[in-house]
């Protein structure tokens, strides 16, 4: 078990470190500014030869200090829409056209005193095909989490009122991680991005971020076995909290995918911010960026999905294996598992390359782990039966020394 934890988290960290080497390839524009402050403008110039083009614009700036301007500017030099740019980290997202004219348009960037890194990407017809990758995303999504129930349902013989435990006791790790993640996270991650190197910030960030997955959403599993034991109280109810727990946020996410997806085909500008996307510009840009730079975007996210559905199912029944039983290593192995998972997953964000990154290599980090998981879910389900029977002969030898 020691060796093959060694290869697993060797494999990820091979290709999380080959993924931050290609991830810059993708963007038209990267430009680095240090090792001392600077101040200078920069202009890309692009070619609108019809007036009805649509262009996506990502603009993401990462500023340790100073000032700047982003502007667009018509043929005439005229601006068209401008940006101030503050210290610390910002994104803008916004679809161009249909244009008044044609010519050359200019993407034109102004800093002062300032160091850091901004980076930026075009892509042409933006909306071309969001909306049915978004649909067939949350289609995907949304159908794995129902066969993950469904196997429950007809292998296990788990009952929908655990089901409906399990996605109760996610809902409360969720919640709190989320108030957790809105009052303190951001200054935290400020903090070490602001007095840390970069590879440094993206180690302990990562790291950071794994624990706060761990400590909200398996921890809220294991005090919620200790105060309700019934949770845990045989095997299959075990299961069935936790493969509701785990099948309940693909189904939710993909759900919200097809209606985020439904909204693009429509133009309901104001439905992906409704539904806790974000703007209709920032949906429709990051995706079509994504199906840009990405093999098969739409089969990409409900890959990942699955592979984080089989994680938090194989952590969750650890952490209630636990508590039926007492034995805190199996907790620890559950903890320690899903921090690093959720690192691996954060990673890429924090480094500000999620949507410009080949991600099939994040995919390809997660899966040994993944794969790790389905073994732990094995021997733990095995070890839980063994451990059931072992309490029943306990309480029956008890029993008899009592009678007689």
């Amino acid at each position: 078990m020691a060796l093959l934890s060694k290869i697993v988290l060797g494999a990820s960290l091979a290709v999380l470190l080959a993924q931050c080497a290609w991830a810059d390839t993708f963007w038209r524009e990267k430009v680095e500014l240090g090792p001392a402050p600077q101040s200078k403008v920069a202009s890309i110039p692009f070619e609108v030869g019809n007036p009805a083009t649509r262009m996506g614009l990502s603009f993401v700036a990462d500023l340790k200090r100073g000032r700047g301007l982003l502007e667009i500017l018509d043929p005439e030099e005229n601006v068209l829409i401008q940006v101030k740019i503050g210290a610390g980290q910002g994104q803008f997202d916004r679809i161009l056209g249909p244009f008044d004219v044609t010519g050359t348009f200019q993407i034109r960037t102004k800093v002062e005193n300032a160091l850091g890194e901004y980076r930026i990407m075009l892509a042409q017809e933006p909306a071309r095909g969001v909306g049915t990758t978004l649909f067939t995303r949350g289609a995907l999504m949304a159908l794995a989490g129902a066969c993950l129930l469904v196997a429950g349902l007809l292998y296990f013989g788990v009952r929908v009122s655990w089901f409906s435990a399990g996605a109760g006791v996610w809902l409360l790790g969720m919640m709190l991680k989320l108030i957790f993640a809105f009052k303190v996270t951001p200054l935290i991650l400020f903090v070490l991005d602001a007095k840390l190197s970069r590879p440094l910030f993206l180690l302990l960030g990562s790291a950071y971020t794994g624990l706060t997955t761990a400590i909200f959403e398996i921890g809220a599993v294991a005090a919620a076995a200790l105060m309700w034991p019934w949770l845990a109280r045989e095997r299959n109810r075990g299961l069935g909290v936790a493969l509701g727990g785990a099948a309940v946020e693909p189904l939710l996410f993909g759900v919200r995918a097809m209606l985020v997806g439904m909204a693009v085909w429509f133009g309901l500008n104001r439905a992906p911010e409704l539904l806790g996307l974000g703007t209709y510009d920032y949906v429709v840009v990051s995706t079509a960026n994504e199906m840009t730079t990405v093999s098969m975007a739409w089969l990409l996210v409900p890959v990942q999905s699955m592979l984080v559905m089989l994680a938090q199912a194989s952590a969750r029944v650890l952490a209630l294996m636990s508590a039926a039983t007492g034995r805190w290593r199996y907790f620890t192995a559950a903890f320690i598992y899903i921090a690093l998972f959720d690192a691996v997953v954060s990673w890429p964000r924090l480094a500000e390359r999620l949507v410009f990154t080949p991600m099939w290599s994040v995919t390809l980090a997660l899966a040994p782990i993944s794969v790790l998981g389905l073994y732990m879910l094995y021997k733990t389900l095995a070890a839980w039966l063994e451990s059931s029977a072992g309490m029943v002969e306990a309480k029956a030898f008890k029993r008899g020394r009592v009678e007689a």
